[in-house]
Parts: structure tokens; sequence; C-alpha cells
């Protein structure tokens, strides 16, 4: 059977620079849910410092802590418990066609990893508050994903079925399914966190940055 897939994304507050350098873009793809193994994670809220558990930042950042403020390591995802209903129809020739579609309504949510979410212990140049708002941003941003998804919710499940010659093949065609929406959301969320880290990230940009809070706050409480 194929895997339901999950997006992660690992966002960070870049400290001083003109742009946006390689290593300080956001990153993300898509992976295995036994990945999550071992992560502390939080359903979207208000952060504080002490959501940042992390030792070391990752990924290209790595390399580069001193000129990191902070990281944000984000999930986005549908809840695991996928139930697909299936039923068998035979055919003329003795063959039989398994048909199936999800069982229940999709739900999706955002969460951030705090074991995997980094804070920078000798921040300097830039305000720890703003830092903090930045990577409120980032979560707000997967989480204003989530919420449109969860909106979408009722037509995705409704598209989500398929037919095939077993009832593995269906499950795996509806999970297919399932992981192009996830796959197509990450690119959303990617490009949304590339247009905000080039608004904000690498210089103090409060005007700026409190705009792009009143845009996520909005788009969560969209109805």
């Amino acid at each position: 059977m194929s895997r339901l897939r999950l997006v992660w994304l690992s966002v960070t507050a870049l400290l001083a620079c003109s742009r946006v350098p390689a290593f300080a873009q956001p990153e993300g793809g898509l992976m295995d849910p036994s990945a999550l193994k071992g992560g502390d994670f939080i359903d979207y809220r208000k952060l504080t410092r002490a959501d940042f558990r992390g030792k070391a930042p990752s990924g290209a950042a790595a390399e580069h802590a001193d000129a990191i403020g902070a990281q944000t390591h984000a999930i986005l995802r549908a809840d695991s418990n996928l139930d697909v209903w299936i039923d068998g129809a035979a055919q003329p020739s003795g063959r039989v066609v398994y048909s199936g579609k999800l069982a229940h309504r999709l739900h999706f949510r955002a969460e951030m990893d705090r074991r995997r979410s980094w804070w920078n212990p000798r921040l300097d140049g830039i305000p720890p508050a703003y830092v903090l708002e930045h990577e409120q941003i980032h979560f707000a941003i997967a989480a204003a994903e989530a919420h449109k998804l969860n909106q979408e919710a009722p037509e995705l499940t409704e598209r989500m079925h398929a037919a095939a010659d077993s009832q593995e093949g269906v499950r795996d065609a509806i999970q297919k399914q399932l992981n192009d929406v996830i796959r197509g959301a990450f690119d959303e969320v990617m490009a949304e966190n590339r247009d905000f880290d080039e608004d904000t990230s690498g210089r103090f940009e409060p005007k700026k940055q409190a705009e792009w809070l009143r845009k996520v706050t909005a788009e969560l409480s969209e109805k």
C-alpha cells in the first residue's frame, strides 16, 4: 500500500542580510509519516520562546547558525485515519472490480515540531519579539493552508474515489490522489513563505511584518 505523505517545512529568521541567501530559504518536501517518530508536536497556537527546543538548526542553515535567529519546523498533513469504503462487483467475465471512496470527511492540520525547531541563544541585532513574531507568521502560513483545505474538504472528499482490480489498488489510488492535494498545498505554502521572507527576513521591517501578521490572521478566520 502506498503511504500517506506529509509536508514538512523548515523556515528561518535571518539576522542581517540585504537579501535572503540560499541557506535561509524555506526548505521542505513530502515525507513518510514514520519520520515523525520522536517529535514533539503542537497544533497551531501562539508561540513562546520555550517552544523552540531543538539543539541546533537543520538543513542548509546548519552551517550558518550564527546568521540565523530561529528556525521553525512545521508539518502540514491530513489526519491519518484514512478509512476507505470499498465494494466489489463481479463482471460477466467473472472478474471482480473494486470501487472505493473515503468513509469520512478529510481534515487537515498544521503542527510545529518543537524538538526540531531551534532558537539562537546568542540572538543579537534584531529584537527577540520580532524574531518570535516572524516564526509565528511562518507557522500561521502553514495553518492558513490547512484552514483553506478544511474549507474545501467536502468537495475534496467527494472527489476521492477510485476503481481497481484489488482492494489494495483502490486504497493506493485514493492515497495517491490525497498525496497530490498535499503536494499542491506544499507548493502554495513554499511560495508564500518565500514572499514573506523577501519582505521581512534579514532586516528589521516591523511595519511590513505587522502587515503580514494581519494578512495571515485574516486568512485563518475566513469562512
